[in-house]
């Protein structure tokens, strides 16, 4: 008997080192998952993917799904899977999302996750930065990226034209005009609204951060309730751009559906343009030299719009702590892929790295940085508001309407528009 019990003992226990040897899933401890969206494709979600394993390597009871989705299928996408119950537990989001998702219920408060974060420094923020990210005085998102626009600028074609970069508008008019070489195709600038596939919100948000903003222009007014961009200083501001094209005939026409190609190929000399720019250059154009200075001054001096990528946590998303520190952890990461997500970081200290300071084009970002104060304001129908006016600056540009009419009409639109939404 004692022979059968002890040789029933070593099965058992043999049984036992086999499954450990194994390693059945049974006798695992399950780790803890959470599901981060977010709008990028290519190396931006390959860095995004490689954030994401630092954090399981730190936290080993967690994994991280990152669902990567380019930008013009991401709300679509989410909606989708918020609609199947499939709700992500954290989201990379835009500037002018913001609003949206907090009034539809979908993203939550941080201000108590804030203030229990011994790690987080939020005074290591720009403060604009850290507004967009505000509704209604309550922080629901934490800025990663900043992106603005300044002014980017042939070395070869100014030194060789003994032409220093602008600072005013009137400079600006007056180096375009001396660049500006038809015989040989050379430009003196380019209007970033010509760039194709550029829809009407963008083409506004980009005529906003690079002539509105400079020259004082507001889209809505102060309570809100009335769009105002067909004020003095926008019909100055788009009269400019007219002019650019009709008057001086130093920028490509309207719809010549030229963009990297002529820059890439040494025929722009001054271009305002939003960060971007710098990588696409370094990636296709190696041999082009080229550096980035302050946008040229309008009425409200070098002022510019900042927007921001941001990152949030869901309301309806059962693993709130977790997500909240990998939004965190991925924010302080941020000083690792900013560069390849063609943006600034929207920390200081960031910033502030020899990486930035040294860099003939990044510097120049930084110190328009110091500029961009001017955010988009906080209202429904936002994007709508601002595909309404890309459409009517189209008429002005083709010359179908004045400058007056078309921001006239605009600011009939978008009136409308904020009404409607109340």
């Amino acid at each position: 008997m004692k022979v059968k019990q002890n040789i029933g003992v070593t099965i058992v226990l043999f049984s036992l080192f086999f499954l450990c040897g194994l390693g059945i899933s049974s006798l695992s401890v399950a780790k803890e998952k959470i599901s981060f969206f977010c709008p990028l494709s290519g190396l931006e979600a390959d860095a995004m993917n490689t954030v994401a394993r630092d954090f399981e390597k730190m936290y080993p009871g967690t994994e991280v799904q990152v669902t990567a989705v380019p930008w013009s299928q991401f709300n679509e996408k989410l909606m989708t899977a918020i609609a199947g119950g499939n709700i992500p537990d954290a989201l990379y989001l835009e500037a002018m999302k913001v609003v949206t998702y907090v009034r539809g219920g979908l993203i939550e408060p941080l201000e108590s996750y804030i203030a229990n974060d011994k790690g987080l420094n939020i005074e290591d923020f720009f403060p604009t930065t850290l507004e967009i990210g505000r509704y209604k005085n309550t922080q629901y998102a934490i800025p990663l990226t900043a992106a603005i626009s300044g002014l980017y600028y042939n070395v070869d074609l100014l030194k060789e034209a003994g032409v220093t970069p602008p600072k005013t508008w009137d400079e600006y008019v007056t180096a375009a005009k001396k660049l500006n070489e038809p015989k040989k195709k050379i430009y003196g600038t380019y209007v970033g609204v010509q760039r194709p596939l550029l829809g009407y919100q963008d083409r506004a948000k980009t005529l906003f951060a690079e002539f509105f903003v400079p020259n004082g222009v507001e889209l809505l007014n102060k309570d809100h309730t009335k769009v105002v961009v067909n004020s003095p200083q926008a019909i100055e501001a788009t009269q400019f751009i007219v002019d650019l094209f009709y008057k001086h005939k130093v920028a490509p026409l309207p719809g010549a559906g030229l963009d990297q190609e002529i820059w890439g190929n040494g025929l722009i000399a001054l271009r305002p343009e939003w960060l971007w720019l710098i990588q696409w250059t370094r990636r296709n154009a190696p041999k082009l030299n080229f550096r980035v200075t302050l946008l040229p001054a309008g009425r409200a001096g070098h002022r510019t719009l900042l927007d921001c990528h941001l990152l949030a946590i869901t309301s309806a998303g059962k693993r709130k702590e977790t997500a909240y520190k990998y939004i965190s952890f991925l924010d302080s990461q941020g000083v690792k892929w900013p560069a390849r997500n063609e943006r600034l970081p929207a920390r200081k200290s960031f910033a502030n790295l020899p990486f930035y300071l040294e860099d003939p084009a990044w510097s120049g970002f930084v110190k328009q940085l110091g500029y961009a104060t001017w955010t988009q304001p906080k209202v429904p129908m936002l994007e709508e508001i601002l595909s309404a006016l890309g459409e009517e600056l189209d008429y002005a540009f083709y010359q179908k309407k004045t400058p007056e009419q078309a921001l006239n009409d605009a600011a009939r639109r978008g009136t409308q528009l904020l009404q409607e939404a109340e």
